[in-house]
C-alpha cells in the first residue's frame, strides 16, 4: 500500500503536505524541509508523491527507502561545464 501526498506551494510561499496519514496538514518554510519531513516520517513506505509546481505537475513513485531525490539545495552560483 502507498502512502499518498501532495505537496504544494501556499500563497504566502511556504510549503504544504496533505495526505500524511498522522496529521490532514503540515506547513513549511521550503521545499527540502518538506521533504525532509516527509521521507522521516514515511521513508520506510511506498509513496506517491504529487508536486504541483507553477503550472508543472510532477509525480514521484518512491520505493521503500525514498531512494529518488526529488529536491536538492540552492546553487552555490558556480556553472557546470
Amino acid at each position: 500500500m502507498y502512502v499518498r501526498l501532495q505537496i504544494r506551494r501556499n500563497h504566502a510561499g511556504t510549503w504544504s503536505i496533505t495526505g500524511l496519514p498522522q496529521q490532514p496538514l503540515a506547513q513549511f518554510e521550503g521545499l527540502g524541509e518538506a521533504l525532509q519531513y516527509a521521507k522521516r516520517e514515511y521513508g520506510s513506505a511506498l509513496a506517491v508523491i504529487e508536486l504541483p509546481i507553477d503550472g508543472l505537475y510532477v509525480v514521484v513513485y518512491q520505493e521503500r527507502g525514498w531512494p529518488n531525490r526529488i529536491c536538492a539545495p540552492a546553487s552555490t552560483g558556480r556553472q557546470l561545464h
